[in-house]
């Protein structure tokens, strides 16, 4: 339990670090620092030539040693002191030595003439308290105050360093440009890649949706998946909507090659229809059987037409969906009268178990409609004499009405393909029937506006049975 709290934590924090505003965040966090971290240099660079840190401790106990020393001696003269032992092996620590004299204008003792900044920026200035300076050359650590016979001074440890130890100190060498240049470059240079990586994924998104508006319904935003921010999430959504949308024009056009084929054979015999009863006009016994050939034919385009109608409707969301509170049961009864009345010829049964009477919120006359469509489909693929049962029970979250019937059933690579526009499993079935082909397909649109589910699956003693699924929310 505390392993599986602890990868949600992980995972969320990581989710939180990857999303675009928490980089943005954090590239102008950094620019905003470094912005002001280079006024700071500049203006240090503009107003004097030394940076103040934190107190070098190797080099204090080497300068407290020292005057330690002289204050044990306790030198005539000082500077004559600090200069011989500048020279002994013993004492080569006093060659960092510098000493101000605090009683006097006297010079400091111990400098270099060739650093003579130092030596002004040590006589210049009040000392409050010990640390360490780094100038261009050198490093001064100090004051310690000394006492030799009633003159009080302040000394210091100065040692050599790199010219270019330090950042500072290679921008020191610079002109004044390219010092205030320089972190104008920086910042440049971080707020460029901070707009390339926006604006580069967005520019291929948009490369890629220009060239699915102009027809190339194949292609697809690449590398979609090794982003986790908001764009990532914006590639996937694309590809997304455009496998959607492929799939739609597929299957439009798909529903345009089977509805012009479907059309030609009732064209086709209506033709012939017609024509026979043109060269039959004289035989009335004869040119009333091609009229009203003719006429189912008209009647059976009209049914197709309609069909087609309804499921684009559906399909396109553009019939609109009138839910009113409906009881399911007194729905079924009336659709189980009307396939008994249909069964006759076939002595199908058609029965309801039904456990309770939920209801819900639908368009009774869309789920009419698809219920009605799987029933007569029951009946026509039911041998004679033989059941279809309608049963209706509901679960903690959803309703279920199922249709049962005792045909053959279909092979089970094609369960998936039944509510397909014009699928059959036979392809003689239309002639056997009467079927449009439309009737399952309408079906599913009308469970599918009802944000249900519809399946299929073959009884395990023979027969089909076809479940619709519709939530009570």
């Amino acid at each position: 339990m505390y392993s599986l709290t602890k990868t949600n934590v992980i995972s969320g924090i990581r989710r939180h670090l990857s999303s675009i505003k928490v980089k943005l965040f954090l590239w102008f966090w950094i620019v905003t620092i470094c912005a002001i971290a280079a006024t700071r240099f500049v203006s240090i660079q503009l107003s004097q030539q030394y940076v103040e840190i934190d107190t070098d401790k190797g080099d204090l106990r080497r300068l407290t040693r020292i005057t330690d020393v002289i204050h044990q001696a306790q030198p005539r003269n000082l500077a004559k002191f600090i200069h011989d032992n500048r020279h002994r092996r013993t004492k080569r620590s006093f060659k960092h030595l510098m000493v101000k004299p605090l009683n006097n204008n006297q010079p400091v003792i111990g400098g270099h003439p060739e650093h003579p900044y130092v030596n002004q920026f040590i006589q210049a200035n009040v000392f409050d308290n010990t640390t360490t300076w780094i100038f261009p050359h050198s490093q001064i650590t100090g004051p310690v105050q000394l006492e030799v016979r009633g003159q009080q001074y302040l000394a210091f440890y100065k040692r050599h360093t790199s010219r270019i130890r330090t950042i500072g100190f290679f921008m020191q060498q610079l002109p004044y440009w390219a010092r205030i240049g320089t972190p104008v470059i920086v910042s440049f240079a971080l707020c460029w890649l901070l707009a390339r990586s926006l604006s580069r994924p967005l520019s291929n998104i948009t490369r890629v949706a220009d060239r699915f508006g102009q027809g190339d319904l194949a292609v697809r935003v690449e590398n979609d998946d090794k982003r986790s921010d908001e764009l990532g999430t914006l590639a996937k959504a694309f590809n997304q909507m455009a496998d959607k949308l492929s799939d739609n024009v597929s299957a439009h056009q798909r529903l345009l090659g089977d509805v012009s084929h479907e059309l030609r054979s009732p064209l086709t015999r209506l033709q012939m229809a017609l024509a026979l009863a043109q060269k039959h006009k004289d035989d009335h016994e004869t040119l009333e059987q091609y009229i009203a050939r003719s006429e189912r034919e008209v009647a059976r385009l009209d049914e197709m037409i309609e069909h087609v109608l309804t499921l684009s409707r559906l399909e396109n969301s553009a019939q609109a969906i009138s839910k009113q509170p409906c009881h399911l049961k007194p729905l079924l009864d009336h659709l189980v009268d009307d396939g008994n009345f249909l069964g006759q010829d076939k002595q199908v049964q058609v029965n309801l178990n039904a456990l309770g009477n939920p209801q819900l919120n639908l368009d009774e006359a869309l789920i009419a409609s698809a219920v009605g469509n799987i029933i007569c489909n029951a009946i026509k693929y039911s041998p004679s004499a033989s059941k279809v049962l309608v049963e209706l029970t509901e679960t903690a979250e959803h309703v279920v009405i199922s249709v049962i019937d005792q045909g053959n059933g279909v092979p089970d690579l094609v369960l998936s393909k039944l509510f397909e526009p014009f699928y059959r499993v036979a392809s003689a079935r239309d002639r056997l029937t009467g079927g449009t082909g439309l009737g399952l397909a309408i079906a599913k649109q009308a469970v599918l506006a009802h944000r249900g589910e519809i399946s299929a699956k073959n009884n395990s003693e023979g027969g089909l049975t076809v479940t619709i699924c519709l939530p009570k929310v």
